[in-house]
């Protein structure tokens, strides 16, 4: 093939990622990475027979088995074009010229190369060609003494059509010297009348400049894409170190303002010492506990702005990874259309420009997808601001947290249903719980001596369906109502009459009411949750810390003591996926105990002041808990309203499952309800809900993934 060195090419391009050495029969696959025939087939040959796909083994992307296994993957024509090229060079330096004739097929020493033969030429042969008029239309023909005397400069188009050109399968001594427009395909001349008469036609030369042409338009986006992935980078690069010298900064700024602090102290000690001898203990007792107190302060602090310093670096370095790799992709596509397009006949430009450009389309995309991440967003818009005199952050995280979530959907039912307001009566949600086994957010609403039990769409907040249950008849009206969960295709909910307890089982639109004795009398339910490991359901009464479990099957109860001081009885229960109880209290305590009841881990509130009233495990454990306490910014003298009605606030806490703080999402009005729901794409999102009928869903950013991951790391050193 060529006669020359192909400088633009990199040379790992003719290294198989397998063995290491040069390629052999070149496969390609579609992530562009190539292999040795021989070197891919036996990875091939080592997947199982029931996996239908393998991985590659450069980047581990999955590519489907073709039925004809490795012979029916696509061989790499144009890098096994240029390994002939470079075996041919070698061939004709190394003095090796002793081959089978392409004219003659006899084996002689090679004088020269004849295009037209296909290949070397013997000395007889070439002597016939100056001579018989049967050669005379070989015009091409070239000793090996000119080349090697660098009198003739052969090209790749010129050298590849010497071994590479395309045949006519109907006409074996035809080349395929035309391209048919019409049925997208390469002929001979024979062919061009005969078979495809009255089509459009192009000379090859003209095809091949076309396409070149059009990839290397493409090439040209690549290059702007490659451009504009390099700005994103720098800014990645700014910001990141501006970021993390302003929390080293704020930690040094800390440091100092508690080092003057404690010389402040100090020295006011020891002059009071001096001045007033009989106040010396009390002096002494009061600075300790201010040092210690600052002392305090400073490790929270630092702790805090490590673990913000953690998370700028764990960003920014997925980040650049993220766009190294797509840096390294463009890279790839952008050799493989260059070489195309400088190095190769108009044939192989014809056949490889469909998947050449195809490439550097997902090239283009993929870089162009995010012009600017979420992350980055939110870090390069986030301030730490330190207040020296009170030894805090004047701007707590609550910026950051607030970046963390964002509001996928909000519905407010008293709107968008009809019966909302029927017989004069008002309608009240009770209790909200997305039913995992059939995917389902199911609600309870409250209508005098009805429940009327809904579905709504996962994606919008929409009511679907929704079901009416009766309970039995009389003065009894039903005063808490929850969903339990489903089991055996059964909806489980509770309802409380006075001192009675009833469980409602909606099977079929039947419904059976089974009363619950608890201890030898009728207890009064507080809250109620379904245990899927075990299909039974535990209860919560008022006035008690034990729990209780319900089987259906027995028909029986068990109790569960819980060992933990100073809580109050259950507001609200959930299970976890390792069977571990999830338990509010109505108060300040939000924990987990193991199933006999044995304290596993507590979930600190923001103050004392707030309440638990809800609790969800996500599907990585960690715990999302509803507080409700004081909204500050309502409160004051000249406020009308009163503090009952206005100054409630909820704020939903997130935890690590010991209980290791991680974000907070805070609402200026009261939801007392939450669950935890699965979206269509597999997310968590948090589902809260007011009595009035308003429902809120949220779900977690790219920024607060990368925050959560960042405390679970930390947490778990």
């Amino acid at each position: 093939m060529a006669m020359r060195k192909f400088s633009k090419l990199d040379e790992e391009v003719l290294i198989c990622c397998i063995c290491v050495e040069t390629l052999t029969e070149p496969k390609i696959l579609g992530c562009f990475h190539r292999f040795c025939k021989q070197c891919l087939a036996k990875v091939i040959e080592n997947i199982p027979v029931a996996e239908k796909t393998f991985c590659c083994p450069v980047c581990r992307k999955e590519f489907d088995i073709p039925e004809g296994g490795i012979e029916e993957i696509k061989g790499d024509f144009l890098l096994e074009a240029i390994l002939e090229c470079r075996q041919l060079e070698k061939d004709v330096q190394d003095k090796q010229r002793e081959q089978i004739c392409s004219s003659c097929d006899e084996l002689a020493a090679m004088m020269a190369i004849c295009p037209d033969c296909g290949g070397f030429v013997c000395q007889e042969c070439n002597l016939s060609h100056k001579k018989l008029k049967a050669f005379r239309c070989h015009q091409h023909i070239v000793t090996l003494e000119d080349i090697e005397c660098g009198k003739v400069a052969f090209n790749v188009q010129s050298m590849s059509s010497i071994l590479k050109a395309p045949k006519c399968p109907v006409h074996e001594d035809m080349v395929l010297h035309i391209n048919c427009l019409t049925c997208d395909k390469l002929i001979c001349p024979v062919c061009a009348p005969i078979h495809h008469n009255g089509h459009q036609f192009e000379e090859i030369a003209s095809a091949a400049e076309r396409i070149k042409s059009s990839v290397q338009a493409m090439l040209k986006e690549t290059v702007i894409s490659g451009k504009a992935l390099a700005e994103t980078f720098e800014t990645i690069e700014n910001n990141k170190q501006e970021k993390i010298n302003a929390v080293l900064d704020t930690l040094l700024e800390i440091k100092a303002a508690a080092q003057t602090k404690r010389r402040i102290i100090s020295s006011t000690r020891d002059v009071t010492l001096e001045k007033l001898e009989e106040k010396r203990k009390m002096v002494i007792k009061t600075a300790e506990d201010d040092l210690f107190d600052i002392s305090q302060k400073e490790a929270s602090l630092v702790s805090e702005m490590k673990y913000f310093e953690r998370f700028c670096s764990y960003i920014f370095e997925n980040l650049e990874k993220e766009i190294d790799s797509k840096r390294k992709m463009l890279r790839n596509s952008q050799m493989t259309a260059q070489i195309l397009t400088e190095d190769f006949d108009n044939w192989s430009v014809v056949l490889a420009a469909p998947e050449v450009k195809h490439s550097l389309q997902v090239a283009v995309d993929e870089t162009n997808r995010h012009d600017r991440d979420l992350r980055l967003e939110g870090l390069c818009n986030f301030t730490v601001k330190f207040d020296t005199h009170n030894l805090s952050l004047s701007e707590p995280l609550e910026d950051l947290w607030s970046k963390c979530w964002e509001e996928h959907w909000v519905t407010e039912l008293s709107k968008a249903d009809e019966n909302w307001h029927k017989h004069g009566y008002t309608k009240e949600i009770c209790s909200i719980k997305y039913i995992h086994e059939v995917r389902k957010l199911v609600i309870a609403g409250r209508q005098s001596k009805e429940v009327e039990v809904a579905t709504l769409d996962i994606k919008s907040g929409d009511i679907l369906e929704r079901s009416n249950i009766c309970f039995p008849s009389g003065n009894l009206q039903p005063q808490h109502v929850v969903i339990a969960g489903i089991m055996n295709d059964s909806i489980y909910t509770s309802a409380r009459y006075r001192k009675s307890f009833l469980i409602n089982r909606n099977s079929n639109n039947r419904f059976i009411f089974t009363p619950f004795k608890l201890l030898g009398q009728t207890a009064v339910v507080s809250c109620i949750t379904q245990d899927e490991n075990r299909d039974e359901l535990v209860v919560g009464v008022c006035g008690s810390t034990t729990l209780y479990r319900c089987n259906f099957k027995a028909m029986g109860l068990s109790s569960i003591p819980i060992r933990v001081e100073d809580l109050n009885p259950p507001v609200f229960l959930a299970v976890t996926k390792e069977g571990n109880i999830m338990y509010c209290d109505g108060g300040s305590q939000a924990i987990t105990v193991s199933s006999r009841g044995i304290l596993v881990s507590q979930f600190p509130p923001r103050n004392v002041l707030d309440r638990s009233l809800a609790i969800v495990e996500d599907q990585n454990g960690n715990v999302c808990i509803l507080w409700q306490g004081e909204n500050k910014s309502q409160r004051g003298e000249e406020s009308k309203i009163s503090d009952q009605d206005s100054c409630k606030a909820s704020v939903v806490r997130l935890y690590t499952p010991s209980g290791t703080f991680i974000s907070e999402l805070i609402f200026d009005e009261s939801v007392t309800m939450m669950t935890m729901m699965i979206t269509d794409d597999d997310q968590d999102a948090l589902v809260l809900a007011s009595p009035e009928g308003r429902i809120h869903c949220y779900k977690m950013t790219s920024l607060g993934k990368g925050w959560c991951k960042c405390i679970q790391e930390r947490n778990a050193e």
